[in-house]
C-alpha cells in the first residue's frame, strides 16, 4: 500500500479529503461548515433529523496524542450540548494512531464514537485513498508525494540533481496551488515537445517547471538538468526513442541583463538543440526565462528570433492569470506550512490584513513567500509584523535591502557578497570557503574585525534558505551554493552599484579571476561599472593579489592567459608593451587544456594593437591559433579563429598548407559537428514492406537520401565556419555512420510518444462566490 504525504495538505484540504473519502465509504452527502462557529462540527449528514453524522477532521500532523486527547475532551462536551445530539461521531486524522490509542479515543468520546470504525487515522486513510483513484487524482498534491510516485521520481532524477530530493518535493508540493496554469504547460509541451516558460521575476516560472518535471518524472522520463552549457545534455541524450527523457534549463539564457552580453550558450546551439529535441520522440525539453531577457534574447540573437522557436511553444505567466481566489490560496498554503509564529499569524489572518494582500497592486508568488517565511519573520516583532508586511509590498525593491541590512551580521555578508562575486550559480563549497577566507583574512588585518570561530560554518547556516540555497550532486558528493532565487542578485547589482566602498573591499580581497570579470566591468554596461579611477587605485591591488589567484586557477597557463585578459580588459593605460611582452613570451603553450577560449580570442583579438606583441604572436601563431582550434565550442568560434588570422596577415594559403595545423582545424571541425541537429523527416515516400527485395530497394533509396542530406548539412556547417572550401576534404574523415542514422530514423517512425498526463480534477474548487470562497478559506 502506498504512503501519502497528508502533510502537504492544509487544514482546510484535509477536512476536504475526509469530506470526499467518506462519502464515497458510506455514499452519503455531507455538509461543510464555516470554521470559527462550528460548535464542534467540520462536516454534518442529516438525514432524517439534523445532526444524525457529525464529522470532525483533525490534520494534526506534528501533534502529540495527548494534544489531540485534549482536544476531544473538549469535543465531547461541545456534542452534549448539541440538539439534538449527535447519533454518531466520526473522526479522521492524519496522525498514526495504534490500536489502544483508537480504543482511548473511543472511551473518550462514549456515546457518539460507537466503535473503532468510527476512527479514521492515517494509515486507514492511506488505504482508503489508494482504494479510490479519482481523490487520489484530485488531490494532486498527494498523489505526487506518494512513496509510489516519489520513487519514480527520485530514481528517474538521480543521474540529473540533487534538488529533486523528497524534502524538497514534499515543500514545494506543500505550496503548490492547482490553476490552469499548469495544464496550459503540460499541453504546449505535449504538442512542441518543448516549452519556455516566461515571465516576470518571481511569478512561479520556476515552481511550475518544477512540477512539471516532477510529473514526467513519475511518468518514467529520465531527467538531464542542464547546469551551464547545453553540451552537457547533448552528451547525455539517448538516441533511442524508447528512452524517455526531459531536459530541464533553469533561467537558459542567464539570470540578469547582463548576461545577455555574455551567453553561456551561442544561440545556434540552444536552437539547433531544441529543433533535434522537436524531431525526437519521447524526449522532452523545458526552460525558463525572465520575459525581459527573452526579448532582449530575441532583438539581439538573430537566429534565436528567426526561428520563432520563442513564439512557437512559449507560455508566458503574468499575474492578471492569477484569480482572487488563486492568490489567497497560495497566500494561505505559504502562511499554513511557514512555521511562523502564532501572533504573526494570526495577523495575517485579519480580513483587514489578508484581503489587502491578495488585493495589492505588487502581489507576486515570490513577495508572498517571502513576507510569510519563518526567516525573515523571525527577526520582526509581533508588533511590528504588519507594517513589515505591507513595508515590502509597498516597495518590492527594497525587501532585500532590509534583511540584508538589518537582519545579517557583518559575516553573513561577507558570505553573501563572496558568493555574488563567484558568479551567484553552482559554486563549489571549498571555492566559497576559501574565498570567504581571504575576505575575512582582509578585514581582520584592514578594518579592524576580529576572528569569529567557526564564522563560515554559522554564517552559510543563517543564510540557507533565506538568501542562499544548497545542493549536494548525488553522485559525487559535492556540495554547491547558489543565491536563493534571482531577485537576490538584482538586489546586490544594484546595491553594489551604488556602494563603491563595498566593492573596494570585495575586489581587494578575490581569491579568483572569476570574483572581478563576472560582474564588474570597465565601463558602463548592465553589470556594475568600474570608473577610471577606481581602476587606478585598483591596479597595483589586483598585482598584489595575482599569485593567489593564479594558484587558485589550477592550471598555469590558463591563469596567465586569465592575467593578459584582465591588463587588457581592465588595464590597458596602465601597462607598457615592453611589459606585455614579457608576459606573452613568457606563457608556456605545450598544455592547454583549460583555457578559456573566449578570453584566448579576446586576447587574440586585442593585442595586436601592440606591434611588438603583434610580430611575435605573428611569428608563432600556430601555437596560440593551435590553441584556439582546440578550445572552439561552436562553428562561429571556428570562424571567429579564420577571420584572426587575417588580422595577423596570416592567410589562407600560410595557415592552409601547415600540416599540423589543418589536420588540427579538421579533427575539431569533425569534433563540432553533429548530424543530431538533422531533421530526416520526409527523406521516404513513407511506403516499404519488410518482405524480400521491395525492402531492400526502400532501404538503398533512404540510405542514399540520408547521406544526400549529411551532405548537404555538412557543408552548412563547414559556411558557418567559413571553412566550406574544405569540405570535400574534411567530409572523407568524419565519422558518420548511415546505417545506425537509417537504423534511428526506422525507430523513430515506429515510435510515438508516451507522455500523457491525462485529464486533473483541482482539489477544493472555488466556490460559486469568490469573495466567500477566500473569507472561508482564512477562518478559523
Amino acid at each position: 500500500m502506498p504512503f501519502y504525504h497528508l502533510e502537504v495538505l492544509h487544514d482546510k484540504e484535509f477536512e476536504e479529503l475526509s469530506k470526499d473519502l467518506l462519502e464515497s465509504e458510506l455514499n452519503i452527502s455531507f455538509q461543510n461548515f464555516k470554521s470559527g462557529a462550528d460548535k464542534g462540527i467540520d462536516l454534518r449528514y442529516a438525514g432524517t433529523e439534523e445532526n444524525q453524522i457529525i464529522v470532525q477532521a483533525k490534520r494534526y500532523i506534528r501533534t502529540s496524542f495527548s494534544k489531540l486527547k485534549s482536544e476531544l475532551f473538549k469535543e465531547q462536551k461541545k456534542m452534549l450540548a448539541l440538539s439534538p445530539r449527535p447519533k454518531r461521531y466520526l473522526l479522521t486524522t492524519a496522525l498514526d494512531l495504534s490500536v489502544a490509542q483508537i480504543d482511548e479515543v473511543v472511551q473518550l468520546m462514549e456515546p457518539f464514537i460507537k466503535n473503532s470504525q468510527d476512527v479514521y487515522a492515517r494509515e486507514r486513510i492511506h488505504s482508503m485513498i489508494a482504494n479510490n483513484p479519482i481523490v487520489e487524482k484530485k488531490f494532486y498534491k498527494l498523489w505526487l508525494t506518494s512513496t509510489n510516485t516519489l520513487q519514480e521520481i527520485l530514481t528517474n532524477g538521480a543521474s540529473g540533481r540533487s534538488s529533486f530530493i523528497e524534502e524538497k518535493i514534499i515543500r514545494r508540493a506543500s505550496l503548490y496551488v492547482p490553476t490552469n496554469n499548469f495544464d496550459i504547460a503540460v499541453s504546449r509541451l505535449r504538442q512542441h515537445h518543448f516549452l519556455i516558460i516566461s515571465g516576470e521575476p518571481g511569478i512561479g516560472k520556476t515552481t511550475i517547471a518544477y512540477l512539471l518535471i516532477c510529473d514526467m518524472l513519475a511518468a518514467g522520463h529520465q531527467l538531464i538538468y542542464v547546469d551551464d552549457q547545453i553540451k552537457d545534455a547533448e552528451d547525455m541524450l539517448s538516441r533511442s526513442p524508447d528512452h524517455k527523457q526531459v531536459i530541464f534549463f533553469d533561467d537558459f539564457l542567464g539570470s540578469n541583463l547582463s548576461e545577455i552580453m555574455n551567453p553561456r550558450n551561442s544561440e545556434r546551439k540552444i536552437v539547433n538543440f531544441i529543433e533535434r529535441i522537436q524531431a525526437s520522440p519521447n524526449k522532452y525539453f523545458v526552460l525558463t526565462t525572465r520575459t525581459t531577457i527573452l526579448k532582449q534574447a530575441q532583438s539581439r540573437y538573430e537566429n534565436f528570433n528567426r526561428s520563432g522557436l520563442a513564439d512557437l511553444s512559449k507560455y508566458e505567466l503574468e499575474i492578471k492569470a492569477y484569480s482572487k481566489l488563486d492568490k489567497a490560496k497560495i497566500l494561505y498554503n505559504h502562511l499554513f506550512h511557514s512555521g511562523i509564529a502564532a501572533e504573526q499569524y494570526d495577523i495575517f489572518l485579519q480580513p483587514r490584513n489578508y484581503l489587502r494582500i491578495i488585493n495589492h497592486k505588487n502581489y507576486f508568488p515570490r513577495l508572498i513567500e517571502f513576507v510569510t517565511s519563518a526567516a525573515q519573520l523571525q527577526a520582526i516583532k509581533a508588533s511590528e509584523t504588519e507594517e513589515f508586511i505591507f513595508s515590502c509590498l509597498d516597495n518590492p525593491d527594497q525587501i532585500w535591502y532590509h534583511a540584508f541590512i538589518n537582519q545579517l551580521d557583518d559575516e553573513e555578508r561577507f558570505v553573501l557578497t563572496t558568493l555574488f562575486s563567484l558568479g551567484a550559480y553552482k559554486v563549489p563549497s571549498q571555492w566559497l570557503e576559501r574565498a570567504f577566507e581571504d575576505r575575512y583574512d582582509y578585514e581582520i588585518k584592514t578594518n579592524g574585525f576580529h576572528l569569529k570561530t567557526g564564522a563560515f560554518q554559522r554564517s552559510v547556516r543563517k543564510l540557507l534558505d533565506g538568501f542562499i540555497r544548497s545542493e549536494k550532486d548525488s553522485e559525487t558528493g559535492q556540495v554547491t551554493f547558489a543565491l536563493l532565487n534571482p531577485s537576490v542578485g538584482d538586489f546586490l547589482i544594484n546595491y553594489l552599484r551604488d556602494n563603491s566602498a563595498e566593492v573596494k573591499r570585495i575586489l581587494n580581497s578575490i581569491s579568483y579571476f572569476g570574483q572581478l570579470t563576472g560582474y564588474f566591468q570597465p565601463s558602463p554596461t548592465k553589470a556594475i561599472a568600474l570608473k577610471p579611477e577606481q581602476l587606478a587605485e585598483y591596479y597595483p591591488k589586483y598585482l598584489r593579489r595575482l599569485p593567489t589567484l593564479i594558484a587558485n586557477d589550477g592550471d598555469l597557463l590558463n591563469g596567465q592567459l586569465k592575467h593578459v585578459y584582465v591588463l587588457l580588459h581592465y588595464f590597458q593605460s596602465h601597462i607598457t608593451e615592453d611589459n606585455l611582452l614579457k608576459i606573452i613570451e613568457g606563457l608556456d603553450l605545450t598544455y592547454a587544456k583549460n583555457v578559456d577560449h573566449k578570453e584566448l580570442m579576446y586576447v587574440l583579438s586585442t593585442i595586436y594593437n601592440y606591434d611588438e606583441v603583434k610580430k611575435y604572436i605573428t611569428s608563432h601563431w600556430l601555437d596560440f591559433f593551435h590553441i584556439a582550434v582546440e578550445t572552439a565550442k561552436d562553428s562561429s568560434d571556428l570562424k571567429n579563429i579564420v577571420e584572426e588570422l587575417g588580422y595577423y596577415e596570416i592567410d589562407d594559403d600560410k595557415w592552409s598548407t601547415n600540416d599540423d595545423f589543418r589536420t588540427t582545424l579538421r579533427s575539431s571541425v569533425n569534433h563540432l559537428y553533429s548530424t543530431d541537429d538533422i531533421d530526416f523527416s520526409g527523406v521516404d515516400d513513407g511506403t516499404y514492406n519488410y518482405e524480400g527485395y521491395y525492402y531492400s530497394d526502400y532501404q538503398g533509396r533512404v540510405m542514399a537520401a540520408i547521406e544526400d542530406k549529411v551532405v548537404a548539412d555538412y557543408d552548412d556547417f563547414l559556411i558557418d565556419c567559413n571553412l566550406y572550401q574544405f569540405s570535400t576534404e574534411f567530409y572523407e574523415y568524419a565519422d558518420i555512420d548511415t546505417q545506425s542514422l537509417f537504423n534511428n530514423y526506422m525507430e523513430n517512425r515506429e515510435t510515438h510518444d508516451e507522455y500523457d498526463p491525462g485529464d486533473r480534477i483541482n482539489a477544493m474548487p472555488g466556490q460559486g462566490n469568490e469573495d466567500d470562497a477566500i473569507r472561508q478559506l482564512f477562518e478559523r
